[in-house]
């Protein structure tokens, strides 16, 4: 038979770990809600915002420029699905792919 002491002590137990587990929820649910994991809205309008940033920018003719020579240069990444002339990333792809695994393969970003 369990003593009165042990049964308490379980008791207190499970309720101090219902009560931490509440007030973790509690402290992560309302930031989680407001992420663009749950809220897809976020998200779009981030990339948004990002794209006007980045097509409006002074550096965007030298970016497209670099772009269009890495292309030329490695016709195998100009026609990848993600890196590619009609990749998911446009123009930023050829970049990303060089920041990702060019660099260490040593290919060539810009010309000097």
């Amino acid at each position: 038979m369990e003593s009165t002491i042990h049964k308490s002590s379980r008791i207190f137990r499970l309720l101090l770990s219902a009560l931490i587990i509440t007030l973790a929820w509690s402290v992560w649910l309302p930031e989680a809600i407001n992420s663009p994991v749950f809220n897809r809205q976020i998200e779009v309008e981030r990339d948004y915002l990002n794209d006007i940033l980045f097509y409006r920018s002074p550096q965007f003719e030298v970016e497209k420029q670099r772009a269009e020579a890495y292309w030329k240069r490695y016709p195998e990444i100009a026609d990848h699905w993600l890196w590619g002339k009609n990749g998911e990333l446009g123009i930023r792809g050829p970049k990303d792919h060089y920041e990702r695994f060019g660099k260490w393969e040593g290919r060539i970003w810009q010309n000097n």
